[in-house]
Protein backbone atom coordinates (compact mmCIF):
# COMPACT_ATOMS: atom_id res chain seq x y z
CA UNK A 1 0.00 0.00 0.00
CA UNK A 2 1.52 3.29 -1.15
CA UNK A 3 0.32 6.59 0.25
CA UNK A 4 0.97 10.20 -0.63
CA UNK A 5 -0.05 13.50 0.87
CA UNK A 6 -2.14 15.60 -1.51
CA UNK A 7 -3.66 19.07 -1.19
CA UNK A 8 -7.33 19.46 -0.30
CA UNK A 9 -7.83 22.23 -2.87
CA UNK A 10 -8.52 20.71 -6.31
CA UNK A 11 -10.85 21.06 -9.26
CA UNK A 12 -14.10 19.11 -9.52
CA UNK A 13 -12.60 17.15 -12.43
CA UNK A 14 -9.54 16.15 -10.40
CA UNK A 15 -11.68 15.15 -7.43
CA UNK A 16 -13.89 12.92 -9.64
CA UNK A 17 -10.83 11.44 -11.39
CA UNK A 18 -9.23 10.41 -8.07
CA UNK A 19 -12.23 8.26 -7.19
CA UNK A 20 -12.51 6.87 -10.71
CA UNK A 21 -8.83 5.87 -10.76
CA UNK A 22 -9.07 4.13 -7.38
CA UNK A 23 -7.43 6.58 -4.99
CA UNK A 24 -8.72 6.07 -1.44
CA UNK A 25 -8.48 8.21 1.65
CA UNK A 26 -6.87 7.08 4.89
CA UNK A 27 -9.54 9.21 6.61
CA UNK A 28 -12.87 7.45 7.32
CA UNK A 29 -14.69 10.55 6.02
CA UNK A 30 -13.14 10.08 2.57
CA UNK A 31 -11.10 12.40 0.39
CA UNK A 32 -11.65 16.01 1.42
CA UNK A 33 -12.24 18.45 -1.35
CA UNK A 34 -12.38 22.21 -1.59
CA UNK A 35 -12.92 23.50 -5.11
CA UNK A 36 -10.61 26.43 -4.49
CA UNK A 37 -7.92 27.41 -2.04
CA UNK A 38 -10.05 30.41 -1.07
CA UNK A 39 -12.83 27.99 -0.05
CA UNK A 40 -10.34 25.92 1.94
CA UNK A 41 -8.97 28.98 3.74
CA UNK A 42 -12.51 30.20 4.56
CA UNK A 43 -13.38 26.81 6.09
CA UNK A 44 -10.17 26.78 8.14
CA UNK A 45 -9.79 23.19 6.91
CA UNK A 46 -6.57 21.25 6.44
CA UNK A 47 -4.34 22.08 3.48
CA UNK A 48 -3.40 18.46 2.77
CA UNK A 49 -4.51 14.88 3.35
CA UNK A 50 -3.13 11.39 2.98
CA UNK A 51 -4.48 9.10 0.26
CA UNK A 52 -3.76 5.53 -0.79
CA UNK A 53 -2.69 5.15 -4.39
CA UNK A 54 -4.29 2.59 -6.70
CA UNK A 55 -2.65 -0.87 -6.66
CA UNK A 56 0.75 -0.80 -8.36
CA UNK A 57 1.05 2.99 -8.51
CA UNK A 58 4.14 4.67 -7.03
CA UNK A 59 5.37 8.12 -6.08
CA UNK A 60 8.85 9.43 -6.67
CA UNK A 61 10.44 12.70 -5.70
CA UNK A 62 11.47 14.79 -8.66
CA UNK A 63 15.24 15.06 -8.46
CA UNK A 64 15.39 18.76 -9.31
CA UNK A 65 12.60 19.94 -6.97
CA UNK A 66 12.27 19.56 -3.20
CA UNK A 67 8.48 19.72 -2.95
CA UNK A 68 7.55 17.98 -6.21
CA UNK A 69 6.42 14.35 -6.38
CA UNK A 70 5.67 12.45 -9.60
CA UNK A 71 2.89 9.87 -9.56
CA UNK A 72 3.34 6.83 -11.84
CA UNK A 73 0.80 4.15 -12.68
CA UNK A 74 1.32 0.39 -12.63
CA UNK A 75 2.82 0.57 -16.15
CA UNK A 76 5.35 3.22 -15.18
CA UNK A 77 3.63 6.10 -16.99
CA UNK A 78 3.77 9.48 -15.28
CA UNK A 79 0.11 10.20 -14.55
CA UNK A 80 0.45 13.36 -12.51
CA UNK A 81 2.33 15.28 -9.87
CA UNK A 82 1.94 16.87 -6.47
CA UNK A 83 3.74 20.16 -5.87
CA UNK A 84 3.67 21.53 -2.32
CA UNK A 85 5.58 24.67 -3.23
CA UNK A 86 2.98 25.81 -5.76
CA UNK A 87 1.04 28.31 -3.67
CA UNK A 88 2.16 31.27 -1.60
CA UNK A 89 0.15 30.19 1.46
CA UNK A 90 1.88 26.82 1.63
CA UNK A 91 -0.93 24.99 -0.11
CA UNK A 92 -0.11 22.54 -2.82
CA UNK A 93 -1.19 21.57 -6.29
CA UNK A 94 -2.31 18.16 -7.48
CA UNK A 95 -2.28 17.74 -11.25
CA UNK A 96 -3.50 14.59 -13.01
CA UNK A 97 -2.32 14.30 -16.60
CA UNK A 98 -4.32 13.52 -19.68
CA UNK A 99 -2.68 11.08 -22.06
CA UNK A 100 -2.82 13.48 -25.00
CA UNK A 101 -1.73 17.07 -24.65
CA UNK A 102 -1.19 20.08 -26.87
CA UNK A 103 1.89 22.22 -26.58
CA UNK A 104 3.34 25.10 -28.48
CA UNK A 105 6.61 24.69 -30.26
CA UNK A 106 9.08 27.29 -31.47
CA UNK A 107 11.43 26.45 -34.30
CA UNK A 108 13.41 29.45 -35.53
CA UNK A 109 12.90 28.90 -39.25
CA UNK A 110 11.48 31.56 -41.54
CA UNK A 111 8.65 33.99 -40.88
CA UNK A 112 6.39 31.46 -39.12
CA UNK A 113 8.45 29.84 -36.34
CA UNK A 114 5.56 28.77 -34.05
CA UNK A 115 3.17 25.85 -34.20
CA UNK A 116 1.09 23.71 -31.89
CA UNK A 117 1.51 19.98 -31.69
CA UNK A 118 -0.30 17.02 -30.18
CA UNK A 119 1.86 14.75 -28.02
CA UNK A 120 1.12 11.39 -26.45
CA UNK A 121 2.54 11.47 -22.90
CA UNK A 122 3.44 7.79 -23.24
CA UNK A 123 5.81 8.76 -26.09
CA UNK A 124 6.53 12.47 -25.41
CA UNK A 125 9.26 12.91 -27.99
CA UNK A 126 6.92 11.93 -30.85
CA UNK A 127 4.53 14.50 -32.29
CA UNK A 128 1.22 12.99 -33.46
CA UNK A 129 -0.05 16.07 -35.27
CA UNK A 130 1.21 19.59 -35.92
CA UNK A 131 -0.78 22.69 -36.71
CA UNK A 132 -0.27 25.24 -39.41
CA UNK A 133 2.71 27.46 -38.53
CA UNK A 134 2.14 31.02 -37.33
CA UNK A 135 4.21 34.14 -36.61
CA UNK A 136 3.69 34.51 -32.85
CA UNK A 137 1.35 33.61 -29.99
CA UNK A 138 -1.55 35.86 -29.08
CA UNK A 139 -2.74 36.63 -32.61
CA UNK A 140 -5.76 35.26 -34.51
CA UNK A 141 -3.71 32.82 -36.59
CA UNK A 142 -2.36 31.28 -33.37
CA UNK A 143 -5.93 30.78 -32.09
CA UNK A 144 -6.82 29.15 -35.41
CA UNK A 145 -3.83 26.82 -35.11
CA UNK A 146 -4.81 25.85 -31.56
CA UNK A 147 -8.38 25.17 -32.70
CA UNK A 148 -6.89 22.98 -35.44
CA UNK A 149 -5.09 20.68 -32.97
CA UNK A 150 -8.12 20.57 -30.65
CA UNK A 151 -10.33 19.55 -33.59
CA UNK A 152 -7.85 16.81 -34.50
CA UNK A 153 -7.95 15.49 -30.94
CA UNK A 154 -11.74 15.80 -30.65
CA UNK A 155 -12.18 13.74 -33.80
CA UNK A 156 -9.84 10.91 -32.75
CA UNK A 157 -10.08 10.97 -28.94
CA UNK A 158 -13.36 12.65 -27.91
CA UNK A 159 -12.54 12.33 -24.20
CA UNK A 160 -8.92 13.51 -24.45
CA UNK A 161 -9.46 16.14 -21.73
CA UNK A 162 -10.30 13.43 -19.15
CA UNK A 163 -7.23 12.19 -17.21
CA UNK A 164 -8.84 8.76 -16.67
CA UNK A 165 -9.20 7.94 -20.39
CA UNK A 166 -6.93 6.27 -22.97
CA UNK A 167 -4.22 5.03 -20.58
CA UNK A 168 -4.71 1.31 -21.23
CA UNK A 169 -1.43 -0.58 -21.65
CA UNK A 170 -2.37 -1.68 -25.17
CA UNK A 171 -1.84 0.67 -28.12
CA UNK A 172 -4.89 2.63 -29.16
CA UNK A 173 -5.91 2.84 -32.83
CA UNK A 174 -5.04 6.21 -34.30
CA UNK A 175 -1.80 6.71 -32.38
Amino acid sequence: MTTIRIPTGMSEQTFAALASLGFRSTDPDGIRHFSSNEERRASDGPTEQEVILPEGWIVERKKSATNWWNVRDENGYRRGHVDFGALEDGGGELMLYTRYVTRDDYRPTGKHPFMYEVVDRRYPKQSLFTSTRFRRCGIPEAETALAEVHAWLDERFPEWRDPTKYWSPTPIAGT
